[in-house]
């Protein structure tokens, strides 16, 4: 397991996990409401995560919800995806009809975890597969690898705050998809330079 960072670890932000000197809570701002408003199933294992992306999107957006999935005991996770009547999970394509453009629903899922991990989520929670899969555009450029702190599996992959930032940018408005990606920027600037790695 990377970049875990336990509860309360002493020098580090309680609430973006970085160490106090480059704390990002400040870019972070007022929580915004977004449309439509996101539901993130987050991998246990990601939690605690300091590289984790969805933290920082729960603190952007104030109708952001984190549930934690742990596959030894998915029903929570399932009687939350259970109760939602529009929504469009954000995945690629793939086994159920595609969302359309023309409208927007109530509740965006994102799943958060590595690769592997969402699609043992995907299979490990039946609930998904009656949503419509909402995948970003072809037409989205792919954001620099030296702008994110994971290796990305494929060509194209995202970030979680990053898959958000551009659904919004889509759904929402562009000004609400720069605001995260600016955000997942310094995050990331300021990460590598805690770490010796790059200068902010």
């Amino acid at each position: 397991m990377r970049s875990m960072t336990p509860p309360g670890a002493p020098g580090r932000c309680l609430r973006c996990l970085l160490l106090m000197d480059y704390c990002v809570c400040e870019l972070v701002g007022v929580p915004r409401e977004s449309r439509p408003q996101i539901l993130i199933v987050r991998h246990q294992w990601e939690a605690f995560k300091s590289t984790g992306t969805a933290r920082l999107a729960g603190l952007a957006l104030s109708n952001l919800r984190i549930v934690d999935m742990a596959a030894e005991n998915p029903q929570p996770v399932r009687d939350e995806l259970r109760a939602l009547s529009d929504a469009w999970l954000l995945y690629p394509d793939g086994g159920t009809a595609a969302a359309t453009r023309a409208s927007t629903p109530q509740t965006l899922v994102v799943l958060d975890g590595t690769w592997r991990q969402t699609r043992k989520m995907l299979r490990r929670l039946p609930e998904l597969w009656r949503f419509p899969r909402f995948s970003l555009s072809p037409g989205v450029a792919s954001h620099s690898e030296r702008d994110r702190l994971r290796e990305a599996p494929r060509p194209g992959a995202r970030s979680t705050l990053e898959s958000i930032a551009d659904a919004l940018g889509e759904l929402d408005s562009p000004e609400a998809g720069q605001r995260l990606l600016d955000l997942h920027r310094c995050f990331v600037e300021r990460t590598r330079h805690s770490r010796g790695q790059r200068r902010v």
